[in-house]
């Protein structure tokens, strides 16, 4: 019960558990559905302070358990990842089972695309033509009237069926190709 509901007066006092100071009920104390009254029994300044004392504890707690962990995991690296390759390997046809499952919810509920085999089978064709050297990939866009404005110099792919044809570009005149 709100105080406000049943006719709390403005002038209605109360005195706070935590700094002893009378203060307004209508004002200066939260609402407390579990309590007699309907309020809290700390005034609202002290459970601000018990709040921001209680946060900065959790992150000083937080940083030295993080520091315990980093000192950890450089000690014991070789055991942990070998504990993670074996765990990994244990279940992995269960992850795969649950990746696939947790994809066919997700396309059957709308929330993602299937992604089209064509378009996955010349990406990976181009990934790997450019990893054994036989496509390089260019430093800069090789488009005519190229403003420079993107770093990224991606592929596009105008026939998925021949994976290695297609055009050079930035990200931004990519999406030209694409939009034109």
């Amino acid at each position: 019960m709100r105080p406000r509901d049943h006719g709390v007066a403005h002038d209605d006092m109360k005195k706070c558990r935590a700094c002893g100071e009378t203060k307004s009920r209508m004002f200066d104390f939260h609402v407390d559905r579990k309590a007699k009254d309907g309020l809290m029994g700390v005034c609202k300044d002290c459970n601000k302070a018990r709040g921001r004392a209680w946060r900065e504890a959790k992150k000083q707690d937080r940083s030295a358990n993080r520091e315990a962990v980093r000192r950890y995991r450089a000690k014991n690296a070789p055991e942990i990842d070998r504990k993670n390759r074996e765990r990994y390997r244990a279940n992995l046809d269960e992850n795969r089972a649950r990746e696939r499952e947790r994809w066919r919810r997700r396309v059957a509920e709308g929330r993602v695309t299937p992604k089209d085999p064509r378009k996955v089978r010349a990406r990976k064709a181009l990934e790997t033509a450019i990893r054994n050297g036989s496509v390089v990939r260019p430093d800069a866009c090789p488009q005519d009237g190229c403003e420079g404005l993107s770093d990224t110099v991606e592929f596009h792919h105008t026939d998925y069926d021949r994976p290695l044809e297609g055009i050079w570009a930035c990200t931004m005149c990519h999406r030209r190709l694409h939009h034109a």
